[in-house]
């Protein structure tokens, strides 16, 4: 996580027109250019939305900071899911949820996994979707 003081220059930086808020162009500019192991589409837009506390449609600057945390955190979940996806469908079936969850020896008992994956199913698909996986 950047300093303070790297986040003060950061946003001086890319706030080009200095109107104090960030478009979501100008969030990807700074994570393609300064970030570039965090730029997974998929994650930075989710962090993007849960960032926009006051739901302005843009970042100003008191929510920077917990962008660039969240970014972190949702590119990891973004990097699981992934892993997950065996197929690379962008879904992951009831065999790859079952498949990641004993690599990690969470759950073996077959009854509990169907359990645990109707929660996370919240449409009732038979597969999650990233949003599902990440939300």
């Amino acid at each position: 996580m950047p300093s303070d003081d790297d986040l003060r220059a950061l946003w001086a930086r890319y706030d080009f027109n200095g109107n104090g808020m960030l478009s979501l162009a100008e969030i990807d500019k700074i994570v393609v250019e300064r970030f570039p192991e965090f730029d997974d589409k998929p994650a930075l837009m989710r962090a993007y939305k849960f960032a926009d506390a006051d739901g302005s449609g843009c970042i100003g600057r008191s929510e920077f900071g917990l962008l660039l945390r969240s970014l972190v955190y949702f590119h990891e979940l973004w990097e699981n899911f992934e892993r997950a996806d065996g197929d690379g469908d962008r879904r992951i079936d009831f065999d790859e949820f079952v498949a990641v969850l004993t690599t990690y020896c969470m759950y073996t008992q077959d009854d509990i996994l169907q359990f645990v994956f109707q929660i996370f199913d919240v449409d009732a698909s038979g597969t999650l979707n990233e949003r599902e996986f990440m939300e």
